[in-house]
Order: C-alpha cells, then structure tokens, then sequence
C-alpha cells in the first residue's frame, strides 16, 4: 500500500510538472507505459488539467466562492462513494485532491461540464466487460436519476457523430428511424473502448440507447443473455418488460448492436420504431 502512495505522489508530481530530474521523470514515465491502470488514471487526470487550462482562458466569468466549493466537494464525494465500490483508491483519491484544491476565477459552466463528463468516466471505468442488457437497465435508471446526464445535447446527428468520433468511439453509431426527439449523447469508457449512449424524448418518456459495436461481443468485453443472444443470431428482435423499470429493445444493426430502454409498455414502445427499417 506505502508502494503504491509513493507511486501515485510521483505520477501527480509528473502531471503537475514539478519533477526535474531526467532519471525521476523517465522513472514515472516507465511506470506508466507498463501498467495499463495507471496510465489509463494518469490520462483521466491529465485530460481533466488540460480541460482547465484550454478553456479557461476563454470563458472568464468568476465563479462565487460557495458554488465553487460546492461543486467541487460534491463531486469529490461521488467520486470518492463510486472509488469505494471500484477498489481503486489510490489514484482516483489524487483526482479528488486535485479537484478541491481553490481556483481562481474558473468559470460555473466548465466546472459543471468537468463534474459531468468526469463522473460518468469514472462511473463506467470499473466495468471493463459487462452483460449488455442488464447495464442497459441499470443506465436507463440513472439517466431517469440524473446520474447520467447528456454531454453532447444535440439534435444533429451530423454533430453527435462528430461528437462520437472526437471521443474515441471507433465505430459508426446507428441512428433508428423512430417517432421521438433526439436529445442527445454520451460517451462512456470500459477498459479501453468507448461506447456511444443516445437519449430520446417522447411526450413524458424517456428513450435510452446504448450501442456497442459487434467485435466488442465477439471478444467477450460486451457479452449478452442467453435469451438475448438467441433471438439475435436466429436474426430476431428481442423484446421483454422488466418489472417497476419498462421495456428492453435489443437488435443488431449491420456492425452495431443496439440495447434500447424505455418506461414504456412493450406496444407503445414498439410503435414508436419503424421496425422494417432496422
């Protein structure tokens, strides 16, 4: 444990440029290529600083010193709640240093950007693989939360895919000709691949999409039920109601396997799709 303190104290030394000597930096830097936890932390919180540094030059509003402490605490409280069940203390607790130290002037809007876009990293990081289903309904409902909020809020499905694509996601997201409201997108990271998540409106309901791409079954990082996985090869809609939650939609698209969610009952959800276009 006092092996991996010091490990994390040097990395957010490096981070920080407050190492000088030649042989400590090309120590840290050995440190991270080898181990693939540390260097996938270590680009979370280089990703956070250059946020920062990128764009607070560009937006100047001040921010009250009460908001700002409390955004920041109430963000290192998530955080630190969701490390517990991730067992990955070390170094998401250097984030949560780093995110309550003071800042000067950095503007409301950023750091409500940085709180939405860190959490929901951080939230997807510990599942490395998963059962598609199953983390669909667990996303629906915190998407209904507020737990999970949209990044991208967008209509456009021209800038959502630019969206994707600029956040790592590898594969072209499938958009289904449906009788709701696009809303908009998020992006989450599981070891490392990133997948793409769509929020639809319609009336008082909420739509929910996740899409993964086909390889990522095929190497087990995203697996599926067994019902699920049958109805899919034997070229079917998969279709059932989960009760207290809604519907699940699951179907493939060319290269995309797509997992909907929605409050709905299985007839009003299905009316929404035009089926013979998926």
């Amino acid at each position: 444990m006092k092996h991996q303190h010091e490990q994390a104290d040097l990395i957010s030394a490096y981070l920080d440029g407050e190492i000088h000597s030649a042989e400590d930096i090309a120590k840290v830097e050995h440190l991270i290529a080898n181990d693939p936890k540390l260097r996938r932390e270590s680009e979370l919180l280089r990703s956070l600083k250059t946020s920062l540094s990128a764009r607070s030059a560009d937006l100047r509003t001040p921010v009250p010193v009460d908001l700002e402490r409390t955004i920041r605490l109430s963000l290192g409280e998530e955080v630190s709640k969701r490390s517990v069940q991730e067992s990955a203390p070390t170094f998401v607790q250097k984030i949560i240093s780093w995110l309550a130290r003071p800042l000067v002037a950095i503007p409301s809007a950023l750091v409500l950007a940085i709180a939405v876009t860190g959490i929901f990293m951080l939230l997807s990081r510990a599942d490395a693989h998963f059962e598609l289903s199953s983390a669909s309904y667990a996303n629906f409902e915190a998407v209904l939360r507020g737990d999970i909020k949209l990044v991208r809020v967008t209509s456009d499905t021209a800038e959502l895919q630019r969206f994707f694509r600029e956040q790592g996601v590898t594969y072209t997201v499938f958009y289904p000709q449906i009788d709701a409201e696009l809303k908009g997108g998020v992006v989450s990271q599981h070891g490392d691949k990133k997948f793409a998540h769509l929020v639809y409106g319609s009336g008082a309901h909420l739509v929910y999409l996740f899409e993964v791409d086909v390889p990522s079954i095929e190497s087990g990082t995203v697996t599926l039920a067994e019902e699920i996985a049958k109805d899919v090869q034997e070229s079917r809609w998969h279709w059932e109601e989960k009760d207290n939650v809604g519907t699940l939609f699951v179907w493939k698209s060319n290269t995309v396997m797509c997992s909907a969610v929605s409050d709905m009952n299985t007839q009003e959800f299905s009316a929404l799709f035009r089926l013979e276009t998926l």
